[in-house]
């Protein structure tokens, strides 16, 4: 069974190998900043999630609101 410390340690080679940070925070050698690029990359994919999300149930919503009138249009006929 892996440690927590090794699996991280294969994440962030894995991120560094797959989705590198820009040239210039490459260039800096900057820690930090190199994380705060990862932190707003995934804030930007919550972000996104969400509004994937949101528009999953406003569709619903609105087909089944709709059926319900279609629905009671049919019946009254």
């Amino acid at each position: 069974m892996r440690k927590e410390g090794e699996c991280l340690r294969l994440y962030r080679w894995m991120d560094w190998l797959f989705d590198p940070p820009p040239k210039e925070l490459r260039k800096r050698r900057d820690p930090a900043g190199v994380k705060l690029y990862y932190q707003a990359q995934e804030e930007g994919y919550k972000r996104y999630k969400h509004l994937c999300y949101r528009h999953l149930i406003l569709k619903s919503l609105l087909a089944f609101s709709l059926g319900l009138v279609l629905s009671f249009l049919i019946q009254s006929f």
